[in-house]
């Protein structure tokens, strides 16, 4: 999986990339198949104002399916990746359970049809 960090008015040191790696593979790993891959925006919002401005926003990239966006803000950035991690992966299993409804539907459909044509001929 491809994965792609960057940082605005925050320092991205080897703790917080380790931080990163770690949550991408707990909360998206099961679905690797179907990521082509993961960009994670990290920002300070309000600079050195403080408040809740840490930012962290993941695009995950799914195969044939629609890009799953989330933002979320915290007053600390670590917070702010968990969070946005697990909504993430939910949003990323909603999608994929989707698709194979989607799927089963169609197969359902086609299988019905074939079973009329029979009958007609008969």
């Amino acid at each position: 999986m491809k994965i792609d960090i960057q940082a605005r008015h925050i320092e991205l040191n080897q703790q917080l990339k380790e931080h990163i790696q770690r949550k991408l593979q707990f909360s998206l790993n099961r679905f690797e198949r179907y990521i082509g891959g993961v960009s994670i925006g990290l920002s300070d919002v309000n600079g050195p104002k403080g408040g809740f401005d840490k930012q962290c926003t993941i695009q995950v990239f799914l195969e044939k399916m629609e890009d799953v966006v989330v933002k979320d803000i915290q007053a600390n950035l670590p917070l702010a990746i968990d969070r946005a991690m697990q909504r993430s992966s939910r949003s990323v299993a909603r999608k994929i359970n989707q698709k194979h409804k989607q799927q089963n539907q169609r197969r359902r459909s086609k299988t019905n049809e074939e079973i009329d044509s029979d009958v007609l001929l008969n």
